[in-house]
């Protein structure tokens, strides 16, 4: 499956380094219906955002995620359109 996960773009490997450096679980990815879905567990937000160097795109997900919990490609796109 990461063959097909590398065709759509090359974070995968930012993903899983990222999640090994702060000592989580690597990810769960999941083939469904002609996407895929990456599930962390045990993510830890830190209160300043700022710390990782995110763009606004990512800060708004983050902050998506913290309140609803989940986000879809679709939700994540309309985050700053």
């Amino acid at each position: 499956m990461i063959k097909y996960i590398e065709r759509w773009g090359t974070g995968t490997n930012d993903i899983i380094k990222w999640c090994r450096e702060e000592g989580l679980p690597e990810p769960i990815f999941k083939e469904i219906t002609g996407g895929f879905a990456v599930v962390l567990r045990k993510f830890q937000i830190p209160e300043n955002l700022e710390s990782l160097e995110l763009n606004e795109r990512q800060k708004k997900a983050i902050e998506y995620l913290k309140k609803y919990r989940k986000i879809t490609n679709r939700e994540y796109q309309n985050l700053c359109p």
